[in-house]
């Protein structure tokens, strides 16, 4: 960490920087605003930021195998091997465990 310059990341060196991040952000915010101003001008605003909406739930809540390794457990116990479930989930045996037992 100490030889570390800001702005850098020390896990992937093929990985763009925060700054080449911010940027990439921040360009995409501004084509949304230019665009959202032109549909606005077509009077096609509020059907631009719904489509807007749905594209963006789309990209966020879709594949995740590019950004979680496969030996990472899924929150889904049924798509784990030997459908082991993750530290903290609740089932019923833990349940009857937390009535009965009282612990």
């Amino acid at each position: 960490m100490a030889g570390r310059r800001l702005g850098t990341r020390e896990d992937d060196s093929s990985s763009p920087s925060w700054t080449e991040d911010r940027l990439r952000v921040t360009l995409k915010v501004l084509l949304w605003l230019c665009l959202f101003g032109l549909f606005v001008e077509f009077e096609f605003g509020f059907v631009f930021v719904l489509l807007s909406g749905f594209w963006l739930m789309f990209t966020n809540l879709s594949d995740d195998s590019k950004t979680r390794s496969k030996s990472t457990p899924s929150a889904y116990s049924v798509f784990n091997k030997d459908q082991k479930a993750i530290d903290g989930s609740l089932d019923g045996k833990s349940l009857e465990q937390q009535f009965v037992r009282g612990f």
